[in-house]
């Protein structure tokens, strides 16, 4: 009941759980028909006959790809044709959940960012992703451009997000030179990150 006297709940399902500390179960919450999110609750302590318990936000597979297509829908304007994510998200700051989302006929990656977290309720953020193959190619493309012949190859070590300060090691194979040089997001424009580069060592 604690739960109606601090949120506006719509219904709560909470399972049977063992009075056993340690032990966990998710339940269900929902605050509205479309607000709907699993909290994890442990036991952390039993005095007699009184189980005391922690309770954790997080949001299923489904729940996350609902979540973050209104998201996407109302910032951008655009449809949001299809989301898949990989996984959940837990309710804790920092963490973190990778989806792969159709919008407007362009399929981006996007990362899923926990910012903060008060009690039961958790904020996300959505970044966009340069997959590996992305990075290379955009790398070659500015290379290209500055030198005026392609080079050969690029080999980067990651992924590129979204996120200004974030950065990854590219090898870039000129006939018989190998350069290695940093790469490191500057901004980030809507789905259009810019970065820099420089050689590194």
């Amino acid at each position: 009941d604690w739960l109606k006297q601090r949120y506006t709940v719509e219904r709560y399902t909470i399972p049977e759980i063992a009075a056993e500390v340690g032990k966990s179960v998710t339940c269900e919450v929902a605050l509205t028909d479309t607000n709907v999110f699993e909290p994890v609750v442990t036991v952390s302590s039993v005095d007699g006959d009184t189980v005391h318990y922690d309770m954790a936000p997080a949001v299923s597979k489904q729940q996350l790809e609902k979540a973050v297509g209104r998201l996407l829908s109302d910032s951008a304007g655009a449809p949001v044709e299809s989301i898949t994510c990989e996984s959940g998200l837990e309710g804790k700051k920092g963490a973190e959940a990778h989806c792969e989302v159709t919008q407007g006929g362009v399929t981006l990656n996007r990362t899923v960012d926990v910012t903060n977290v008060d009690g039961l309720l958790m904020n996300f953020t959505v970044v966009p992703v340069l997959v590996k193959a992305q990075v290379e190619t955009s790398l070659l493309d500015q290379l290209e451009n500055q030198l005026g012949q392609r080079p050969d190859s690029a080999d980067c070590t990651s992924d590129l997000e979204g996120k200004p300060g974030t950065s990854v090691d590219c090898t870039v194979v000129a006939g018989e030179e190998t350069q290695v040089f940093e790469l490191t997001v500057t901004s980030v424009d809507g789905d259009r990150i810019n970065f820099n580069y420089k050689p590194k060592g």
